[in-house]
């Protein structure tokens, strides 16, 4: 059984493979979940930078910064 991370971006949630990095999983998910380019990576509530490594039960969040539009 895979390991997983949930993956989340706005109302759209997908289930992730934990090992990966925000990077790959930000290619992997980006059309399926609609990731805007400019979203910001959050695991547990706090900011991440593309290299992170999400172990398994984590929850990935992708969230557009405050203030930009569409």
């Amino acid at each position: 059984m895979s390991k997983a991370v949930k993956v989340i971006c706005g109302a759209n949630e997908q289930e992730g493979a934990a090992g990966s990095t925000v990077k790959e999983t930000r290619n992997n998910f980006q059309e399926v979940l609609n990731i805007p380019k400019n979203a910001e990576a959050f695991v547990g509530g706090k900011k991440v930078k593309e290299g992170h490594v999400l172990a398994e039960g984590d929850s990935l969040e992708f969230i557009k910064p405050a203030g930009d539009k569409g």
